[in-house]
């Protein structure tokens, strides 16, 4: 497709919707639209689409133990009423970038569908059988939450921002398997992004982070959304995307 950012609406073809966006459910729309021409063109429907983001210029570098030895799990069984979603989820990852086929590794870790809000499902690894044992763990400390609540004092506006997706935001060095992105369940994981964080928001005052839970508070209303709208900006510096039905302003 060709994106037109000065159009009121993107559109793609019903034969591009199925073989990349069918995951995603159509709406209806009563929306009728014109071609250049003049004649009326109907739409089969809308879709609300995100492209996931990516931290710029940091990765995340996961270090196995000298003496590791790879570990092999065989597949579990995942439940009939969850396989179309996690069919579906895989292959949105696939097509995002996140994950990639691959026909031989020593290393392979159970998935654990878990349940989403949305009815969709998050595909996280069992990695506390396999690789987590054998990595060398970042040392990097996570924000205690008392201490957050504390840095909040004499805020009289506050924001929550939630960041899109959180660790599939991050790449990962080539030498992690087929993951291209930092999966869930890595033992080093908190540390890794908590880090990458911190730099990307470093020298933000009134600004708070708890991975992938920013808060933004402020001693007026003014001063709140000036650090916000700094905040938003240094984001988009860096390529990551917040999760917009989740950000709360209060």
């Amino acid at each position: 497709m060709e994106l037109e950012t000065g159009a009121a609406v993107s559109l793609i073809s019903w034969g591009q919707y199925k073989s990349a966006l069918r995951h995603v459910p159509l709406q209806p729309t009563d929306v009728v639209l014109k071609t250049y021409t003049g004649e009326p063109l109907a739409p089969e429907g809308v879709v609300k689409v995100q492209g996931l983001g990516t931290i710029k210029g940091i990765k995340a570098r996961v270090t196995l133990k000298p003496d590791s030895v790879p570990k092999f799990c065989p597949t579990r069984n995942v439940p009939y009423a969850l396989r179309p979603k996690v069919e579906a989820e895989l292959t949105r990852l696939t097509e995002l970038g996140v994950i990639s086929p691959v026909e031989h590794s020593d290393w392979a870790t159970p998935v654990v569908p878990v349940s989403k809000k949305d009815a969709t499902v998050r595909l996280c690894g069992d990695f506390k059988v396999t690789i987590n044992p054998a990595l060398c763990v970042d040392k990097y400390p996570i924000p205690r939450i008392e201490d957050l609540f504390a840095s909040l004092a004499g805020g009289q506006r506050f924001s929550k921002l939630d960041l899109s997706n959180a660790y599939l935001q991050m790449e990962v060095e080539e030498e992690l398997f087929c993951h291209n992105r930092l999966p869930f369940g890595i033992t080093s994981a908190p540390a890794l992004f908590q880090k990458a964080m911190d730099q990307v928001l470093l020298g933000l005052p009134f600004t708070h982070c708890y991975l992938d839970d920013i808060l933004v508070s402020g001693p007026d209303e003014e001063t709140h959304l000036k650090t916000l709208d700094a905040v938003l900006g240094r984001l988009e510096e860096y390529g990551l995307h917040v999760k917009q039905e989740k950000c709360l302003f209060f």
